[in-house]
């Protein structure tokens, strides 16, 4: 009987080690997933920074050229 319970004991034990892993592997991928999509949001961000301060400079050029343009007519 002894033998048994402990048996079962050693069992149950194992199940829940196992789903211990399997809740911890779980956390760590959801981690890992939400770290490389905040890494892509930075980039974006980053990105549409770059692209407006390039459009930024590409229109004081034009507002320069055309004050240019009217200075001299």
């Amino acid at each position: 009987m002894k033998q048994q319970t402990e048996k079962k004991l050693q069992a149950n034990l194992k199940a829940i080690n196992n789903d211990f892993n399997t809740v911890i592997f779980a956390d760590i991928e959801v981690k890992f997933k939400l770290m490389e999509l905040e890494a892509i949001r930075i980039l974006i961000d980053d990105c549409e920074r770059l692209i407006n301060e390039d459009a930024g400079d590409y229109v004081d050029g034009v507002d320069d050229a055309m004050d240019e343009f009217d200075e001299d007519w």
